[in-house]
């Protein structure tokens, strides 16, 4: 049996052979654009969590705690001096713990606001009472943390502000060099 073609059948064949062709050469090119496409979302994907690793996080306060009253006296607080405080810091790895005791604070303190704030190699913590209309001052003892220490040295200056958290930046009560590496210190904090 003897099967004939005809020369336009044939002709159909081969130009849908021919577009099966082009269509493949078509998508290589597609394929490859979307792959690069996708890659370097991945890659920038994997940067920025990454980069989150190279920016160092700021120290941050974190667990404040005060006693309230422990004792009280009449006076001024600001020029009792006779019965100094104290200020704690050890350090662990990148959190230090930190305590005042014996603040003197009026007897109507409320609450015992701390700030922490770091810039240009000087950490500055601020302290101060909520309210101040008492005739009386009393001990109160203080604890927090501060977490996200820098590496290596720094300046520690520690202020007293009014209740309205305003202070006097030329007179800090406290200023030290600290080394994290040290690890502990306690001063004398009037």
């Amino acid at each position: 049996m003897k099967t004939s073609i005809h020369t336009s059948q044939l002709n159909t064949e081969d130009e849908e052979f021919r577009n099966t062709i082009k269509t493949k050469k078509n998508m290589k090119p597609r394929f490859t654009v979307i792959f690069v496409i996708a890659s370097f979302m991945l890659i920038t994907l994997g940067a920025c969590s990454s980069s989150e690793d190279l920016i160092p996080s700021s120290p941050h306060l974190s667990q404040l705690q005060n006693t309230g009253c422990l004792d009280s006296g009449f006076g001024d607080f600001e020029t009792e001096n006779d019965d100094f405080s104290t200020f704690e810091m050890k350090i662990e790895g990148k959190t230090a713990e930190c305590f005042f005791n014996s603040l003197k604070y009026p007897c109507d303190f409320e609450n015992v606001n701390v700030i922490v704030t770091y810039e240009n190699e000087t950490m500055t913590i601020i302290e101060y009472p909520s309210s101040d209309l008492a005739d009386c001052i009393c001990d109160v003892d203080v604890s927090f943390q501060i977490e996200d220490l820098p590496e290596g040295n720094f300046i520690l200056k520690i202020f007293r502000a009014n209740t309205n958290g305003e202070y006097n930046k030329d007179y800090p009560k406290l200023t030290e060099t600290i080394n994290v590496k040290d690890g502990s210190y306690n001063f004398p904090y009037y």
